[in-house]
């Protein structure tokens, strides 16, 4: 029992630990970087792994929805906090960048729970 209680307390304290510093950026090659120039894209470290991705605007970056279905991306608060579940407006999503941070997305035209990925 004794044992039990301690394997308890440990896992217990294990999961209050801080997240640590970011992961260290991967090396991307010239190669890649510059092919990602090419077709107008911007070459950064994105999320908490610091992973390299070429970053392309979305053509309808930025324009007026109510639903994910009117974006390329997902539609966006940009933003004011609306409390989950009342009506709402967003903006389509720039670009493959924003998955991360917290957004709050706007699906049917209604706001919905604020989501916070790294």
């Amino acid at each position: 029992m004794r044992n039990v209680v301690m394997a308890a307390v440990l896992m217990f304290a294990a999961g209050c630990s801080g997240m640590g510093s970011p992961l260290p950026a991967v090396k991307a090659t010239p190669l890649d970087q510059q092919a990602c120039q090419q077709q107008g894209g911007r070459w950064q470290a994105i999320g908490r792994a610091q992973h390299w991705v070429c970053l392309v605007d979305y053509a309808d970056a930025g324009k007026a929805c109510s639903d994910a279905a009117q974006c390329q991306g997902r539609c966006l608060l940009e933003d004011a906090e609306v409390p989950a579940g009342q009506p709402a407006r967003g903006v389509c999503q720039r670009d493959a960048s924003q998955a991360f941070g917290c957004r709050q997305p706007v699906q049917n035209g209604v706001a919905g729970s604020v989501v916070c990925i790294d």
